[in-house]
């Protein structure tokens, strides 16, 4: 279940303007830096067969005590792929501008 169109994030630093696509890892969405006003993309860590939604809130929870340890390693790794992709400047490789956790969760923003 994705964020809800306008769901803010960071603090109101980005909107989520529109669910793009899933795949194992999560969520992408196209989103807005709301003070810059220019068009962004924001993964999100979210394991669908792992994970619960509130859909008011946003805010995740994992389904079973069994798979929090899994779920914090692969979140942890998540985070990591972000901060390398970061250091990396290539045409071919998307840039990644800012990660953050929020919503029991982890997001990274990059070029759209």
């Amino acid at each position: 279940m994705p964020l809800k169109n306008d769901t803010l994030l960071n603090g109101g630093k980005y909107r989520i303007i529109r669910f793009i696509n899933s795949g194992g890892f999560g969520c992408t969405y196209e989103a807005e830096h709301i003070t810059l006003r220019t068009k962004l993309a924001i993964k999100e860590f979210y394991l669908e067969d792992y994970c619960n939604r509130n859909f008011e809130t946003g805010v995740i929870t994992v389904a079973t005590l069994s798979k929090a340890e899994l779920y914090q390693k692969l979140k942890q790794r998540f985070i990591d792929e972000a901060r390398l992709l970061a250091t990396l400047q290539h045409p071919g490789v998307v840039h990644v501008t800012d990660v953050f956790e929020e919503n029991g969760t982890a997001y990274y923003v990059m070029e759209f």
